[in-house]
């Protein structure tokens, strides 16, 4: 629960109250919903090479409701495509092109640590513990 409230309070600060509330809102749904936990931002200062901080500095998700909105969009032949999630963090977007359909997914990042967090929601996927749309 703290991690919802620090990241509550990162998101009121830079873009107000009530878009806070409503991003939270679809975070915990998400997070319930996808049994993934990608929630939150992570400093990557020490956790990329120096050439790549010049382009890189903290890791935040895509909210649930633009992701969301953007899956609804598709249409059945584009499930038999590839999703390619570059800069795939946490794996998020991974794990919701799997439940929308996808089975042919790849995500690549440029953080060691991100590409753990995503491999274990990969395994989230495997296990078959993602709730259907």
């Amino acid at each position: 629960m703290m991690r919802y409230l620090l990241y509550f309070f990162y998101l009121e600060w830079f873009w107000g109250f009530r878009l806070a509330q409503f991003i939270i809102r679809h975070e915990i749904r998400g997070e319930k919903k996808y049994g993934i936990r990608t929630i939150g931002i992570d400093n990557l200062a020490g956790d990329v090479s120096l050439e790549d901080r010049k382009h890189v500095s903290t890791y935040e998700p895509v909210n649930y409701y633009t992701s969301s909105r953007l899956f609804d969009y598709l249409q059945p032949t584009d499930f038999t495509t590839t999703l390619l999630d570059v800069g795939c963090g946490k794996g998020r977007l991974v794990a919701m092109g799997a439940a929308y359909g996808f089975s042919d997914i790849i995500g690549i990042d440029i953080s060691k640590k991100l590409c753990e967090s995503a491999s274990n929601v990969c395994r989230v996927i495997k296990a078959g513990h993602i709730h259907d749309n």
